[in-house]
């Protein structure tokens, strides 16, 4: 079976590094979204809860934002919820058996969310 460009590029250990870090940054990027989305909070309502501007909270869920483990947990605390950190062996399988490929992108409560890949996601296209 061929591989695909993700598994290929992960082989490089630095790259597969770099895929984990752009992988975590999506997906807790995507659960803060989802539960504002879930609440009916707004950027500017979360900007307000944790006492910064809109642009502050822009930037961190569109830029490039050093998303520490402090900010994203007072993000999720001041809208009423702990943030929780798992971990698992690494998964790289992107093909099924036709061949096709599929997402491994999950919501917090595990359900399928996307196909698109971290990078894509971020950058909204």
């Amino acid at each position: 079976m061929k591989k695909t460009w993700v598994e290929k590029y992960v082989e490089d250990p630095w790259s597969m590094r770099a895929y984990q870090q752009e992988r975590a940054i999506y997906e807790v990027t995507e659960l803060l979204e989802s539960l504002m989305a879930d609440l009916g909070i707004t950027r500017a309502e979360l900007a307000k809860r944790l006492g910064k501007t809109r642009g502050w909270v822009t930037q961190l869920l569109d830029g490039d934002a050093n998303k520490t483990i402090r900010t994203m947990a007072d993000a999720f605390a001041v809208l009423g919820y702990e943030f929780r950190s798992t971990c698992r062996p690494i998964q790289i399988a992107t093909t099924t058996a036709n061949g096709k490929g599929h997402g491994n992108h999950r919501d917090r409560n595990g359900a399928h969310r996307s196909k698109r890949s971290p990078q894509t996601a971020r950058r909204g296209k």
